[in-house]
């Protein structure tokens, strides 16, 4: 998988991910080291798995079949924070879940802004789990315009060599892209499995059960499928799987 995925259907379907070469196993755990995670819903409960590569069993769990209309991935190459499971995406909080590419420079100033109720509520040393109470801090009440006055405010308080983010409240999704690094998103009826392979991490997310049904793919690369678009500012797919772009 890229560093972040995304996945949204108006179905449940099945979703698994894969590890490519189940033979090599330590070269596997060495690419995953800095930790990978999947978030998912069922039955509008969130649920995540995070692993990180010190545990070369722990890499399997993963291949376990989740059902859900929304999965989010994210493979992470630590800047702020050590490799542990509790500095590793998605992030959560009651229904909102969170995945973020690139690297705060000044981080510090957005935990300095955050409310005590909110600051209370860090649990590891990460840029984007600060980042992440940040957006929600500044969502309370309309959750897309607060997400662009959150941005906003992260500009005029940090630096950073990009800035993307996948968010979902566990109904629709958001993404960001700053444009230094593009995100891509997709939409089409899937016409046979759904493959998203990447190589960069060894894994890939596959779905039987999307066959002949639409759905929306946002991550940092393109896969096999034709029809990808990059995009730069907000992404908005609905559980109708309208997209906006704002």
């Amino acid at each position: 998988m890229s560093r972040l995925f995304a996945l949204i259907t108006q179905d449940v379907v099945d979703v698994s991910f894969v590890i490519l070469n189940p033979d090599a196993t330590e070269k596997v755990v060495a690419q995953l080291r800095e930790g990978i995670g999947v978030g998912w819903y069922e039955k509008d409960v969130l649920h995540s798995v995070k692993l990180v590569g010190s545990d070369p069993k722990g890499v399997w769990r993963l291949a376990e079949t989740i059902h859900s209309k929304i999965v989010l991935f994210h493979a992470r190459r630590k800047t702020v924070g050590e490799a542990e499971a509790i500095n590793t995406h998605p992030f959560t909080y009651k229904n909102y879940m969170f995945i973020h590419g690139g690297t705060l420079r000044d981080w510090k100033k957005l935990e300095q802004a955050l409310k005590p109720q909110w600051k209370e509520k860090i649990k590891g040393e990460t840029d984007s789990e600060r980042l992440f109470y940040f957006l929600l801090q500044n969502a309370e009440g309309d959750l897309k315009q607060g997400l662009k006055k959150a941005v906003e405010e992260v500009k005029k308080l940090t630096s950073y060599d990009y800035l993307n983010f996948i968010l979902s409240d566990g109904k629709s999704l958001y993404a960001y892209s700053s444009g230094e690094r593009s995100l891509y998103y997709w939409k089409g009826k899937v016409e046979e499995e759904l493959c998203c392979t990447s190589v960069t991490e060894n894994i890939a997310v596959r779905s039987r059960g999307l066959v002949g049904k639409t759905a929306v793919v946002v991550a940092g690369q393109k896969f096999q499928m034709e029809g990808w678009k990059g995009f730069k500012g907000f992404l908005q797919v609905t559980p109708d799987l309208g997209i906006e772009l704002f």
